[in-house]
């Protein structure tokens, strides 16, 4: 995300400060994990699928470790990530749902139980989209610490023109 107008990066670089690291605390959709499961708004698995929909559920809830980084960053540090429409400052989160709800998908997938497999694949998905969720407000408040009127919208590597092959550089 970019800034709005507001202080040139020369005038933030020193408080913007290191990486903040935040243990996310996040109530999973329903509704997103279903969707990720490719029902349409306002529609659920019925009999059989229902009861192993609810069984899964708090495994899902147990295996979900989400955490996060943010920092704002001065544009100027991140010229080699080719990030579109740079603002004097960016803020950059980086999060995860865990290890554990992947690891879970790809042993109930390897075990021939595809509905279970699914589940903690669209579970980890919505799961990843509410860290992200997090991570925007934990950087918005961040902004508005140092003075800054407000942060665009979000945006990633592979989304619009820029390239998922700048992940790297990003990252570094």
């Amino acid at each position: 995300m970019s800034d709005g107008p507001g202080p040139g990066p020369d005038s933030l670089s020193p408080a913007l400060g290191p990486a903040e690291i935040l243990e996310l605390e996040l109530t999973v959709p329903r509704a997103e994990v279903l969707r990720y499961l490719g029902y349409p708004r306002r529609r659920a698995p019925r009999g059989e699928l229902a009861a192993r929909f609810e069984s899964l559920w708090p495994l899902g809830v147990a295996r979900l470790a989400a955490r996060g980084a943010v920092r704002l960053v001065a544009a100027a540090e991140l010229k080699s990530a080719a990030v579109p429409k740079l603002g004097a400052v960016l803020g950059i989160a980086l999060g995860t749902a865990g290890p554990a709800l992947e690891a879970e998908s790809a042993a109930r997938l390897a075990a021939d139980d595809p509905f279970a497999g699914l589940f903690f694949d669209a579970f980890g998905s919505a799961a990843a989209e509410a860290a992200a969720m997090a991570l925007e407000v934990a950087l918005r408040q961040r902004a508005a610490a140092v003075g800054l009127a407000a942060l665009g919208r979000r945006f990633s590597p592979g989304y619009g023109r820029w390239s998922v092959s700048h992940q790297g550089a990003l990252l570094a």
